[in-house]
C-alpha cells in the first residue's frame, strides 16, 4: 500500500509539473501564482489541513466499516492530497522556467510548503483512520464481551 501511495504522489506532483511547464511561458497573464496556490504554501495552511486532513480519516475510517468505500474515500482523499501535490509540481516547474526572479525564493519556499501539506495530510489521514479502527475495535470488544457474560449468566 506504502508503493502505492507513493507512486500516486509522485504522479500528482508530475502532473501538476508537467502542466506547469506549458503555463510556464504565461506567468505574467495567468499572474502566477494565483491566491489559491499561495494559500496552500503557508504555515497556516499546514494548521488548517491538520484539521481538514484528521476529518478525512475519520470519514474515510467510518466509510470503510460501513462498507460505503468508493465515494466517500475518492471525496476525502482528492480533497487532501491533490490540491497541495498538484500545487508543489506547479512551483517546481515555474521555478525551473524563471529560477532567477526574486519571487524563485518565496516559490520555493511555497512549494516546499505545498508539499508539506500533503505529507501531513497522508500522516493525519492515516492515523486518524486507524485510531477509529481501534475505538470501533475496542467498542465490539466491550460489547462481545458483555455479551459473553450475559450468555454465562444465563447458563448458570
Amino acid at each position: 500500500a506504502r508503493v502505492c501511495v507513493t507512486f500516486a504522489l509522485f504522479i500528482c506532483i508530475f502532473v501538476g509539473f508537467v502542466c506547469g511547464l506549458g503555463f510556464a511561458q504565461y506567468q505574467e497573464v495567468l499572474e502566477f501564482p494565483t491566491p489559491e496556490m499561495q494559500s496552500r504554501g503557508t504555515t497556516t495552511a499546514l494548521i488548517f489541513g491538520l484539521i481538514q486532513a484528521l476529518a478525512s480519516g475519520v470519514g474515510v475510517a467510518l466509510s470503510v466499516l460501513g462498507g460505503n468505500v468508493g465515494s466517500l474515500v475518492g471525496v476525502a482523499i482528492s480533497a487532501s492530497l491533490l490540491p497541495p501535490a498538484a500545487n508543489t509540481g506547479l512551483y517546481w516547474a515555474f521555478i525551473l522556467f524563471d529560477p532567477v526572479t526574486d519571487r524563485a525564493d518565496d516559490s520555493l519556499r511555497e512549494s516546499l510548503l505545498s508539499f508539506a501539506l500533503t505529507i501531513e495530510n497522508i500522516v493525519c489521514i492515516y492515523l486518524a483512520a486507524m485510531v477509529m479502527f481501534f475505538i470501533k475495535e475496542a467498542r465490539k470488544g466491550n460489547r462481545a464481551t458483555k455479551e459473553n457474560t450475559a450468555n454465562k449468566s444465563l447458563e448458570d
